[in-house]
């Protein structure tokens, strides 16, 4: 189970690199101004954050992450396809854009539930494992990948990552799983009262919404990396290899955290990892203010291993513990939506916001302050 599980987590964390980590580059080189190019990123996010609690509570109630997982592969496989062909055509390039988020952006949360499902069958398989393979391959997948768009341009990018998806689809298939037993409601479990929905249930649970919070805060500060990064590196005299480097330090930083968390947790409380992760959102964000060159914009990205790799699997096996048997699928994907979407939609709007007037090193700075109010609410939590 942990094998399929390291495979299945490699394989689309490669896939998704192909589209979810060059989202801004392809729009730029599209004909997209930056304004542009990150209200478009702040769209994608708020479909992402609208659709995953709807896939969690799908999960949960009615069909196996397996079957959601394949159906939305074998879509998005040739939505990679025809992207690149959509170039210079607005319309055409923001509708495909939008079937690739419901199929392809908002899974990162769906292939983390299914893994904690995994483990109700296989309690020794270690979460931080899959995971961290996940960023191994996604950090070799990007600097790849970043090579090949400078070379060769996007479609062969989008090329390669729809043949890995297709992979992917061959490593799902072969993972046995059942669909969920439910009449779509949820039966009464430690001390909820029966009937009630998923969400009423998880907005009871204040430890749940502490790690909401601190996620929110925490991501919503380093969203203007994923957002902006492309920027700042053109103005250091970078391209779309420079990016791709930055994307494979930053996930190759996050392997040995990923892969340790599991024995780490057994030792230390989930609340002071989390404030270990935290205090050092703010020395990754803060450092982006004074990088004078590309070599030190990469080097910036090992921080990215002190910061994500702690906080997120803490933050799932925390959630793991402390929520329902019945809505885990929900409160995973809804982590995930606040985590990867409502956080990215406030961080990029609030930057595109402020791009026109304090320009990108004023965005970093705002995005700073997010990360210091994550790491005091963290603290004061």
């Amino acid at each position: 189970a942990t094998l399929q599980g390291m495979l299945l987590d490699g394989l689309f964390w490669a896939g998704y690199c192909s589209f979810g980590s060059f989202i801004i580059p392809f729009l730029l080189d599209s004909g997209f101004s930056e304004s542009s190019a990150s209200i478009v990123m702040t769209m994608i996010s708020t479909i992402s954050f609208l659709v995953q609690p709807l896939t969690g509570h799908l999960c949960d109630t009615h069909v196996s992450q397996r079957q959601v997982y394949l159906t939305l592969s074998a879509c998005s496989v040739p939505l990679l396809l025809l992207l690149p062909h959509a170039a210079g055509n607005a319309p055409l390039t923001l509708l495909i854009m939008f079937f690739l988020t419901v199929s392809l952006y908002q899974v990162p949360g769906l292939v983390d539930s299914w893994i904690i499902h995994m483990k109700k069958q296989h309690p020794a398989l270690n979460y931080g494992l899959p995971r961290g393979t996940g960023s191994l391959v996604f950090a070799a997948t990007a600097q790849i990948m970043g090579t090949v768009t400078v070379r060769y341009g996007h479609g062969a990018r989008f090329l390669m990552g729809a043949v890995i998806l297709a992979c992917s689809m061959g490593a799902a298939y072969f993972i046995r799983q059942k669909p969920p037993v439910s009449d779509g409601t949820v039966v009464q479990t430690q001390g909820s009262a029966k009937g009630k929905a998923p969400v009423s249930l998880l907005l009871q649970n204040k430890t749940y919404l502490l790690v909401l919070g601190i996620t929110f805060l925490a991501l919503a500060g380093t969203s203007c990396v994923s957002a902006f990064l492309p920027m700042l590196a053109n103005r250091l005299g970078g391209d779309s290899g420079t990016v791709g480097s930055c994307l494979a330090v930053a996930a190759l930083c996050e392997v040995p955290p990923m892969f340790l968390m599991g024995s780490v947790l057994k030792r230390i409380r989930a609340k002071y990892t989390m404030l270990f992760a935290s205090f050092f959102y703010i020395f990754r964000l803060a450092l982006h203010l004074v990088v004078p060159n590309v070599g030190a914009l990469i080097g910036i990205q090992v921080f990215q291993g002190l910061s994500f790799a702690v906080l997120w699997p803490s933050s799932v096996n925390y959630i793991n513990d402390i929520v329902d048997e019945r809505i885990k699928a929900t409160a995973i994907m809804t982590f995930t939506s606040v985590g990867l979407g409502v956080s990215n939609i406030f961080g990029n709007a609030l930057g595109a916001a402020l791009l026109p007037i304090v320009g990108v090193y004023g965005v970093f700075a705002v995005c700073t302050g997010l990360t210091v109010l994550a790491f005091l609410l963290a603290l004061l939590g």
